[in-house]
């Protein structure tokens, strides 16, 4: 497909379903909550659809999730006055000044001055999309606080889109999966910042989003690489946000369906290969009450050598460690990578246990057991962002090759450990 923006926001997340294909025309597909320093004048909604499209009948609505006043109706803003611009993109801002980068359309650049009374909250919050008259601004639109809008309290109002976010705490409830849309699970953090992917052919997919800095006013504003969801589910590096451009998501594997609406794509980090008794040349065994994690059996211990990997892969601050154990004592391990998945991650035998990993390999480094236990890197060690040439949003899978001298089964005299997957975030 053709980009209409030069910047894209990749992603992943759950897909939305709309009221209706009446009602789909418009979506929310930008928001900017929570910006560094001062919320005035920085917060950001945009809604994407018809190029020049009137928006007559149109409300956005924010309500209330924080459990003292959960459901209460808390802004409803009346988007009748307003039009798309020529490319299907309707910015609303609270400054007349612009937020970096630029929009992609050729100036004189275009948004909707509206300072949004009260501000955009930062707790929990479900923001709305829809067409119809809604009730007035504070009304309790969940009266028994069970997470669900009453039956009538909207009255005329239809939602055609809707997406929730959370800080966490106790009793707070979303509605966007009530209305139709999407609940942000809770990770720790609050998003303060929220991006939609769609499909060519116009239709939404996922929301990913996270938390950003930059300086305010004006940005650009960067995502903070440990607090982002959905982006690196595809393995794509999340580029800067970008106000005032359509956001469309390139078929990497020209299957007719973008990346973030193609479950196909999805990566999956974390453990796969382990070994099973079906699978491996001298028998595996999911060891009960564990974490099921290991390759094929070994001289040593039943289910095998375990791969784990700990810290975080971040390009900027590298703190990833793979550690093997219930490995023979003493025995030499060698780390390795690899951009693909043996046999679609089933791995094939080799030795006495199941290579799992394959494509362009990379040698992190040897180490020698202590007890059962080896990991890299150690004190002095290169890390594995550096050493494997590590780019954001890469895709790695990781195994341990280790030496099993001991008589046991096959005579190759070694096994692997189980694969282990990561995505390089920025």
């Amino acid at each position: 497909m053709q980009p209409i923006c030069s910047s894209f926001l990749f992603a992943a997340a759950a897909c939305l379903c709309l009221a209706g294909s009446s009602q789909a025309q418009y979506t929310i597909s930008e928001l900017l909550i929570n910006p560094p320093g001062a919320d005035n004048t920085q917060e950001t909604l945009e809604i994407q659809g018809l190029p020049a499209g009137p928006m007559t009948g149109w409300w956005f609505l924010s309500i209330e999730g924080d459990s003292t006043a959960s459901g209460t109706l808390d802004q409803a803003v009346d988007l009748s006055p307003f039009t798309m611009d020529a490319v299907g993109v309707l910015t609303i801002r609270a400054d007349a000044s612009a937020i970096l980068p630029l929009p992609c359309i050729p100036p004189p650049y275009t948004w909707v001055v509206y300072d949004f009374s009260p501000d955009l909250e930062n707790g929990t919050n479900t923001f709305v999309l829809g067409s119809g008259t809604p009730p007035a601004v504070g009304t309790d639109l969940d009266t028994d606080d069970d997470g669900v809008i009453d039956a009538g309290a909207l009255g005329t109002f239809v939602p055609a889109d809707a997406v929730a976010v959370t800080d966490g705490d106790a009793g707070d409830l979303m509605y966007g999966a009530a209305l139709g849309g999407f609940d942000v699970p809770y990770d720790g953090y609050t998003p303060s910042a929220l991006y939609r992917i769609y499909d060519a052919s116009g239709a939404p997919c996922n929301w990913n989003g996270g938390t950003v800095s930059g300086p305010n006013p004006g940005g650009p504003y960067t995502w903070n690489g440990t607090q982002i969801f959905g982006f690196m589910s595809h393995g794509i590096c999340p580029p800067e946000p970008h106000y005032g451009c359509r956001q469309e998501l390139p078929d990497f594997d020209f299957d007719g369906i973008a990346n973030a609406c193609d479950p196909d794509s999805v990566v999956v980090e974390g453990p796969f290969c382990q070994g099973t008794v079906a699978g491996c040349p001298c028998g595996g065994t999911v060891q009960a009450g564990t974490d099921g994690l290991g390759g094929c059996d070994n001289s040593s211990f039943t289910g095998g050598a375990r791969l784990a990997a700990s810290g975080i892969a971040s390009i900027g601050s590298d703190s990833l460690v793979v550690t093997a154990d219930r490995l023979p004592t003493g025995a030499p391990i060698l780390f390795f990578e690899g951009t693909l998945r043996e046999a679609g991650g089933a791995g094939v035998v080799f030795g006495d246990g199941l290579r799992c990993v394959t494509g362009n390999l990379c040698r992190i480094g040897v180490k020698f057991a202590t007890g059962d236990t080896a990991s890299y890197p150690e004190t002095g060690d290169t890390e594995i962002s550096v050493r494997c040439f590590a780019i954001c949003g890469s895709v790695r899978h990781h195994q341990g090759w280790y030496r099993d001298a001991a008589a046991f089964c096959a005579p190759e005299f070694f096994n692997l450990t189980n694969g282990w997957t990561v995505v390089w975030r920025p």
